[in-house]
């Protein structure tokens, strides 16, 4: 009931807070009117009425405030810093994420499975990462080179999704972009927006993840909410962009459902085969 109760009002305070102060002002002046005439009745009463209005009026204020000090801009130096805040943005409402592995996700990807959210998820196509475009055009003699980025970084994490984060849950829909990654983009429930981006820069051994890489956990964060003006720019951002990756993007079924080592990853054929038919979004018939 507890729990209920305050679900209630977090939502009844973050869609009605620009009503705060009018709020506040009707009860000061309706009670500025009325206590003269309830003192003529008993002015034991008046005083308790009052002294009840002034703590409501005290712990609306507080909480208010409380709300405000929640509902900031907040910056990150990195990922890691910005996590324990990130697992707080987490409710049931539906949450689009750009990212280009996951792999950095997957306690909130954990979360909401666990609280029933929908998800939506664009990962890197792993037959395309930047890597495997460099030793494509470099090395095209040798069409049998590794491609680092694919196998150490995005493939590995797709297993992980199915094996340890998500499993047979079916509220997830994956798909897969080919452009370059970019933009880290995060919208949890149209209520928070999280922005970061994809840099290119020699972070790790190149003899393991090659010698032009992508990574986006040393990179800043931005954490905002949507009822801010900077949740709202950034909100806008983050949707056209998703929106314009979304549609050009491949379902994960088609990444890897033709892949000689769907077996070996997933299982076997069948599991693989299950579960890439529960994460890929249906085909639209585009007239």
């Amino acid at each position: 009931m507890r729990t209920a109760l305050r679900i209630f009002w977090e939502e009844f305070r973050g869609k009605y807070q620009g009503w705060f102060v009018l709020t506040v002002a009707i009860i000061a002046v309706g009670l500025w009117i009325l206590l003269p005439f309830i003192s003529q009745i008993s002015p034991q009463l008046a005083t308790g009425v009052s002294l009840s209005a002034l703590v409501i009026i005290l712990a609306m204020v507080l909480d208010h405030l409380i709300a405000l000090r929640k509902g900031v801009t907040k910056y990150y130096p990195n990922q890691a810093s910005a996590e324990n805040e990130t697992l707080e943005l987490i409710g049931k409402g539906k949450t689009r994420l750009i990212e280009y592995s996951s792999r950095t996700i997957s306690s909130a990807l954990k979360n909401l499975r666990d609280v029933g959210a929908e998800i939506e998820l664009l990962i890197c196509n792993p037959n395309y990462t930047i890597s495997c475009e460099e030793e494509r055009s470099i090395h095209s003699s040798h069409p049998g080179k590794k491609d680092f980025q694919k196998d150490e970084r995005v493939c590995v994490t797709i297993r992980e999704l199915q094996y340890r984060i998500l499993g047979d849950y079916d509220k997830v829909k994956i798909k897969c972009y080919r452009t370059p990654g970019s933009l880290r983009g995060r919208n949890f429930g149209d209520k928070w927006i999280q922005v970061g981006w994809y840099t290119y820069q020699m972070k790790g051994d190149p003899k393991v993840f090659g010698s032009t890489q992508i990574w986006g956990d040393s990179n800043p964060v931005i954490t905002a909410p949507v009822s801010s003006l900077e949740g709202q720019i950034l909100k806008r951002m983050v949707d056209e962009v998703f929106e314009k990756v979304w549609d050009e993007s491949i379902p994960l079924i088609d990444v890897c459902g033709n892949c000689s080592k769907k077996g070996t990853c997933f299982g076997s054929d069948e599991a693989a085969d299950e579960w890439l038919q529960t994460v890929s979004p249906k085909k639209e018939n585009k007239a």
